[in-house]
């Protein structure tokens, strides 16, 4: 009886380590997609940087031709 307990009672053990394994593996998974977004969107956010600091440098360039053009 106590045997037959023990067998029971390794096999849920067994069960409840497959489980947790297996969402520890979900876990990580997406873990490891959630960087690759954030590093994707950082470099969505620095390529408009780069972007808004071209056109900041045209629009002044731009400015400075009018008012060369104005004197």
């Amino acid at each position: 009886m106590n045997k037959l307990k023990e067998e029971k009672n390794k096999a849920q053990q067994e069960d409840t380590h497959k489980y947790f394994q297996k969402k520890n593996d979900v876990e990580k998974k997406t873990l490891l997609a959630v960087e690759k977004a954030h590093i994707a969107r950082g470099e969505v956010i620095e390529k408009y940087e780069k972007n808004l600091l071209e056109i900041e440098r045209l629009r002044r360039e731009y400015e400075d031709k009018l008012q060369n053009e104005s004197t």
